[in-house]
């Protein structure tokens, strides 16, 4: 029978069409869960419905299902009585935006528990297109099923289930590098994939990878510049215009000092904008009156569009758009908000931020904003590395708190493993930074688990239950209600930002060791399942 289906399929004429037909002896299959997209069976069963894959993936057969096999009612091709139709994964995350949701929570709130993991699949997309590791290349996305992959001039689709490279691009500046000084360039929403690429925000169909529009920024900032920040709330599209030179560029000596050494420059942005996405119509603009927007610091936080300006008048006349702190803090600088769907000012307020020297991160929710900044500072007999937190009131720009906190590896000064520019993630209540743990709504030190930085590169990702990094160098989880923690690899590395994202209940960790020369057998995407899978 398997010869005669080959025989069949080679004389069909059906050209750049591959037929794989294998024999299972028995009803156990030999192919991993969530595997394929769609089960032709003669009758059906629990087995059959294990490998069909989540987010619509569907079984049909001629017989009607027993009592032990999921049903639902979809409409059925002629000759065939059962469907089975795979849902969502009940609790599964997403990852929208570059640190994980529009408020820069780098939490993607999946509901997988804390276990082991087994390789569901692996493969493309490799090192190839890849960022060098040590430039910090812009995080993936996830949503429905599918990862967005974004490298130097290069952009992917994959099934995030069954490792089907469902698109590629090669497009000249595509990605970006230097995510600890600047902000992400992709973002998902509903079927969509929108990518700042140079002077264009392209609309791509979301599973087919076809472009479908494109959003020139000199609509919206009224003069020949790059798109920097890319966001989305409700129906709108929210982005900034930056001189085209502002952006972090691989290979330029300059901007890769940028990402290792202390007292470096950020991107900064002219002006922020929100426009509608269905066709790209304005909506709204803002720009600054006096200085620049810190693109490290735009997010959007209970439907306010928030980040830090300038009020340096230098700034304006800034030759690339790559400035310092201390210079942009000069006359203090201002938290602003405005409304997402008017982009009114909500409130602006000045903010003392002379503790942040080497970076500055804005994140939140649940109405709490928060602002993250490291500095070098004398402690008793020792000069130890500090991060400044500051909590403010979405409603009103109000400060509620501020503390200071000394790291894990708070000694290391000038390494370059990135000890002073890693980026929190909050999860629930709790803000979490390397070594130390903060309550959201009051800053009150929190006693639970402590996400100990590693003596390697990469900063932190979690779930609503877990935390993703890197330990003895490979990719690891750790349960955020017990700190122990389990390697999910011990041949691979995760890239030196975030890659490994907890969405749609899985671990998926598109390859980001590229270049890298240590000693880590294999540079690929991985899937991971928990092991009942």
């Amino acid at each position: 029978q398997a010869s005669a289906l080959r025989q069949a399929w080679g004389k069909s004429g059906l050209l750049g069409c591959r037929l794989s037909v294998h024999t299972v002896a028995g009803d156990s299959l030999p192919y991993r869960s969530y595997l394929f997209n769609l089960v032709l069976a003669e009758r059906p069963s629990a087995e059959l419905c294990r490998v069909v894959r989540p987010l619509n993936g569907r079984l049909v057969s001629r017989t009607v299902g027993t009592a032990d096999v999921p049903g639902e009612a979809v409409a059925l091709p002629s000759g065939f009585a059962f469907a089975f139709q795979r849902g969502a994964v009940p609790g599964g995350g997403e990852w929208t935006h570059c640190y994980g949701d529009a408020g820069n929570t780098a939490c993607s709130n999946d509901r997988l528990s804390f276990g082991d993991f087994s390789v569901l699949w692996y493969g493309r997309p490799g090192p190839q297109y890849m960022y060098e590791r040590h430039v910090k290349g812009a995080a993936p996305l996830y949503r429905d099923g599918i990862v967005f992959v974004n490298g130097k001039g290069y952009l992917a689709g994959v099934d995030a289930y069954n490792g089907t490279m469902l698109w590629e691009k090669h497009i000249p500046g595509a990605g970006r590098m230097a995510m600890l000084k600047d902000c992400g360039n992709m973002v998902t929403t509903d079927d969509r994939l929108y990518a700042a690429v140079d002077g264009d925000c392209l609309v791509f169909d979301a599973r087919s990878g076809k472009e479908v529009s494109r959003y020139p920024v000199s609509r919206y900032a009224g003069e020949p510049q790059h798109w920097g920040y890319v966001a989305a709330v409700a129906d709108l599209l929210v982005g900034t215009a930056t001189l085209p030179n502002a952006e972090l560029t691989p290979g330029v000596k300059e901007d890769y000092n940028n990402v290792w050494y202390n007292f470096q420059p950020v991107v900064t942005s002219r002006s922020v904008f929100g426009l509608v996405r269905a066709d790209g119509a304005p909506r709204w603009q803002y720009e600054p009156e006096k200085g620049v927007i810190l693109n490290p610091t735009l997010g959007i936080v209970d439907g306010l569009v928030c980040f830090v300006e300038s009020t340096n008048p230098a700034t304006k006349e800034d030759a690339d758009g790559k400035i310092n702190l201390a210079e942009l803090f000069t006359n203090g600088p201002r938290l602003t908000a405005l409304r997402a769907d008017t982009g009114a000012v909500a409130w602006s307020v000045p903010i003392d931020l002379a503790a942040f020297q080497h970076a500055i991160y804005l994140s939140g929710k649940d109405g709490v904003i928060v602002l993250t900044g490291s500095r070098h500072q004398q402690m008793a007999e020792q000069k130890l590395i500090q991060y400044q937190l500051v909590g403010v009131n979405a409603a009103d720009g109000k400060e509620l708190w501020r503390n200071d906190n000394t790291p894990s590896r708070a000694h290391i000064l000038d390494g370059g493993h990135g000890e002073q520019t890693q980026h929190p993630t909050i999860v629930g209540n709790v803000v979490y930074g390397p070594g130390f743990a903060r309550d959201l709504h009051t800053g009150a030190e929190v006693a639970c688990w402590k996400w100990n930085k590693s003596p390697q590169c990469a900063t932190v990702s979690s779930s609503a239950t877990c935390a993703f990094s890197r330990q003895g160098g490979n990719p690891t989880i750790a349960d955020l209600a017990t700190g122990k923690e389990i390697k999910l690899t011990r041949v691979t590395r995760p890239s030196c930002w975030i890659n490994t994202l907890p969405v749609g209940g899985l671990v998926v960790i598109p390859e980001g060791s590229s270049g890298c020369t240590c000693g880590y057998s294999i540079q690929t995407t991985l899937a991971l399942a928990p092991v009942a899978n």
